[in-house]
């Protein structure tokens, strides 16, 4: 969530139960987002145990249409999917309008290959196909959605929302008739379902053990002079042993609307402002990340480029031998700003290295061998109060950081349909999902 937090403290291995307020006391957003946390933690944990992973309510509407939705059906030619609702690891997916495979409001796609995670312009190979679904949750703020804001403050907005995204996409399993059904255990399912397994260890710079007791250090802990919330994340993969990661001092929170492009200089793009004030604002050698809504659905990185001028509200860039062009990003195209230094820009980071990466002020990250996503992120709480970072330590002395995964994003699936496909033709073989009938009609 790349929203302006101050933290972010749910821990369902500490068992709180609630948030409670005292008089007289500051409050804070993190506790607010703590309580929202522990009561969806519950609710989810309870849907989960009385559902199960995967499942749909039986019976019909009031207009006769079937409750469980995320049916995927076929006229033999295209793959549809039903309105409805159905329920993975305890979170509601709802779906307000039947509709083909490719049109899923939630999964803005070019064709039918990018459905089975292969290049939009890509032959789909015959084969069998398991129709699965998705599951996963994006932050929203006013830029995505303006009825947020309250017109009547003038401007500035408030909260934000986690909004749930249901995507039925498609797995080829095997050759066209090939022994494959809802149950069969599989390689590449295990693979897709599997979550990340690299971790992060972040550390504020430690204290140079050869210099004098009696010397303070000059470059020891976090130097920063304001409390910063930093948030790294993974913008693409290398290879097995390199990832490029960028990262923000603010939780990428700082996001304005892109509203064109020069016609005769590409390099001057408009936004619809230059942020809220210097410190959370765009400014000559920063790192933005040019995006839109499609990519953000489709779990897509944008452009990293480099501003090298801001006049007014036109930004001129350096696209680093990227081409740029407005009518590519669509709906709702956004500028996001980074923090990485103007020389810099993504960080390559060798997994399993020793040593430390600086990101700066003495915050400093190290990644472990293991498998990543792009989207995968990391928050750290940095305080000026302690001159040091919150991060969990071993009781060794010296303590060391001990890595963590991702915070997010988190994905969750539920198999849906087998279909063959072959000549260009969909058979549908069986219909995988699971449906429950109400408590009330289990007596």
């Amino acid at each position: 969530m790349q929203g302006d937090f101050t933290r972010l403290t749910f821990d369902r291995s500490k068992h709180y139960s609630g948030v409670l307020n005292q008089q007289g006391r500051v409050a804070l957003d993190a506790d607010w987002n703590e309580q929202v946390a522990i009561e969806q933690h519950d609710a989810r944990t309870t849907r989960q145990d009385v559902i199960g992973l995967c499942g749909g309510p039986q019976g019909v509407d009031a207009a006769g249409d079937p409750l469980a939705g995320f049916e995927v059906t076929t006229d033999g030619a295209a793959l549809s999917v039903t309105k409805g609702r159905y329920y993975v690891d305890g979170i509601l997916a709802q779906k307000e309008a039947t509709t083909l495979i490719t049109a899923q409001p939630d999964f803005p796609v070019a064709s039918l290959a990018q459905v089975a995670g292969l290049a939009p312009n890509a032959a789909l190979p015959a084969g069998a196909y398991l129709a699965y679904l998705d599951v996963w949750e994006r932050h929203i703020t006013a830029l995505e959605d303006t009825a947020i804001r309250e017109v009547a403050l003038g401007g500035p907005d408030t909260t934000t929302r986690t909004q749930v995204m249901a995507q039925v996409k498609l797995l080829r399993v095997g050759d066209a008739g090939v022994a494959f059904d809802c149950a069969t255990q599989s390689a590449a399912w295990d693979a897709l379902t599997a979550a990340s397994s690299g971790m992060l260890a972040a550390r504020a710079e430690p204290d140079d053990p050869s210099a004098s007791a009696c010397v303070v250090p000059a470059k020891a802990g976090f130097r920063g002079l304001e409390n910063q919330l930093y948030r790294v994340e993974v913008h693409r993969i290398i290879s097995a042993t390199r990832v490029g990661v960028k990262w923000s001092r603010e939780n990428a929170s700082v996001v304005v609307g892109w509203t064109g492009q020069d016609n005769l200089d590409p390099t001057r793009l408009t936004v619809s402002s230059t942020g809220r004030d210097a410190v959370l604002g765009l400014a000559a050698n920063q790192w933005v990340e040019l995006t839109d809504d499609a990519r953000e659905k489709r779990s897509e990185s944008g452009l990293l480029v480099k501003i090298v001028k801001v006049e007014g509200n036109v930004l001129t860039i350096d696209p680093g031998g990227q081409t740029i062009t407005y009518s590519n990003f669509a709906p709702n195209p956004k500028t996001r700003r980074w923090d990485m230094p103007a020389d810099e820009g993504e960080l390559e980071i060798t997994l399993g290295a020793a040593a430390f990466t600086e990101l700066e002020l003495g915050v400093q990250i190290r990644l472990t061998t293991g498998v990543y996503r792009p989207g995968d992120y990391w928050l750290i709480p940095a305080r000026t109060f302690t001159a040091d970072i919150e991060w969990p330590r071993t009781t060794a002395n010296p303590p060391q950081p001990i890595p963590q995964p991702p915070v997010g994003v988190k994905h969750h699936y539920c198999r849906l349909a087998l279909f063959d496909f072959a000549s260009g033709t969909w058979a549908k073989r069986s219909d995988c999902r699971t449906l429950f009938p109400p408590l009330t009609q289990m007596l």
